[in-house]
């Protein structure tokens, strides 16, 4: 088989070091290729000898490189679409050395979520340790990229930073690029779900039709059960909308579905009852794909039914449901409802993680309602080319005249 040119040994040593990262320890010893192989497989179902890693980490001397199946094979262990992907990816990404006290504080954060007894899903202490933990991050992206690594071998990464505090402002950078990190070590059906809506999401926004279809093809492979996260049925049939809306297909039996699914769940009484999630992922879904009737019907139930006033609640969310029902008034003619719901908005509480995506949407607003502003339309303009979202525009400019 082809060697791949000797010119890439900066990236094989690149390469190895992220395996390691990945498998957790230096690889030092045949025993250490050996659990290595063994590790590739059960994750990806393909087989690298232990022999053919001993001469990759230059256990064993060997006069040739390895081959183009061997590196890409690794590069998927590590979370890779390929070796290719790994080597573009690592040369856009400039590595700070580390002094001792970021490792340890990297080494901190990632202890509170690998050794901290969370009592459930809804653990408000832990909700508020991973806000902040978040917020420490975002100030020091440099230690960012080992954090997602990290966490998303523990439990409480998955179920909360992954899960829970899904970073739609950064689904085009940081947090979208890690989600390959989560979906290589949680395998069950409801995680691969959780991960190819939310970056099905981030391609439609992006309007890479490409990736909308791979994703959308992912998520379609698995069945959802009657005790599946009521949000994880708004992100399943988010997917079938966005695909079929960027397609050009026929919407009307997913339409179906999601009323079917939505009375199915409202006579659930659990933990999850108390936020609209499934209301809050589907409606602006229906928005975006040219549903506003609909989208109305499950803002209004969230709101009669899950009052603002709830200390309980994440005000954020809240915001972000008033912002979609006055988008919702616009496209169907009720400026004077929109206006009273505008009035309403206050740009400093939305949510942290969407800040920008609702912002960009409050812009559209208020320039529909009321005159144009050409610093708030050069505001705009830098979001989406910020967040890459280029087909919010466009969509929104579709629907709303």
């Amino acid at each position: 088989m082809k060697s791949i040119d000797k010119s890439t040994d900066s990236a094989y040593l690149l390469l190895k070091n992220e395996i390691e990262e990945t498998f957790g320890k230096k690889i030092n010893s045949a025993r250490d290729c050996l659990l290595l192989s063994e590790e590739v497989f059960s994750k990806n179902s393909f087989t690298v000898n232990s022999n053919t890693l001993r001469r990759f980490f230059g256990l064993v001397k060997s006069p040739n490189s390895p081959s183009h199946t061997t590196v890409d094979i690794l590069s998927k262990y590590c979370g890779f679409a390929s070796f290719d992907e790994f080597k573009k990816l690592k040369n856009n990404f400039k590595k700070s050395t580390q002094d001792y006290y970021s490792q340890s504080i990297l080494n901190y954060l990632v202890s509170l979520f690998k050794e901290t007894t969370v009592k459930n899903y809804r653990d408000k202490t832990f909700v508020g340790v991973t806000e902040n933990t978040i917020n420490f991050l975002q100030r020091h992206p440099e230690l960012i990229d080992k954090f997602q690594r990290a966490v998303s071998k523990t439990k409480n990464g998955q179920d909360f930073y992954y899960e829970q505090f899904v970073n739609v402002d950064g689904l085009n950078s940081y947090y979208g690029n890690s989600l390959r990190y989560y979906l290589v070590e949680k395998k069950n059906a409801e995680a691969q779900i959780f991960g190819h809506s939310v970056l099905c999401l981030k391609d439609w926004l992006s309007e890479n039709t490409v990736g909308v279809k791979k994703h959308y093809d992912e998520v379609i492979k698995y069945s959802l059960t009657k005790i599946s996260r009521p949000d994880l049925y708004g992100r399943f049939f988010a997917t079938q909308l966005f695909f079929t809306e960027i397609f050009g297909l026929p919407k009307e039996k997913i339409l179906t579905r999601i009323l079917q699914s939505h009375n199915a769940i409202r006579q659930k009484n659990d933990d999850f009852r108390l936020f609209p999630h499934f209301e809050y992922v589907i409606a602006p879904a229906l928005l975006l794909s040219g549903h506003p009737e609909e989208a109305l019907y499950y803002i209004d139930y969230a709101f009669n039914n899950y009052p603002d006033k709830d200390t309980r609640m994440e005000q954020g969310f809240y915001q972000t449901m008033y912002l979609i029902k006055a988008l919702v008034c616009c496209m169907t003619d009720r400026n004077k409802e929109a206006e009273k719901l505008y009035l309403q908005l206050f740009p400093a509480r939305f949510y942290f993680l969407s800040k920008k995506i609702n912002t960009i949407l409050y812009i559209f607003l208020s320039q529909h309602l009321y005159k144009k502003d050409p610093g708030s339309d050069l505001q705009m303009n830098d979001l989406i080319k910020e967040t890459g979202f280029i087909r919010l525009h466009k969509i929104l400019k579709i629907y709303i005249s």
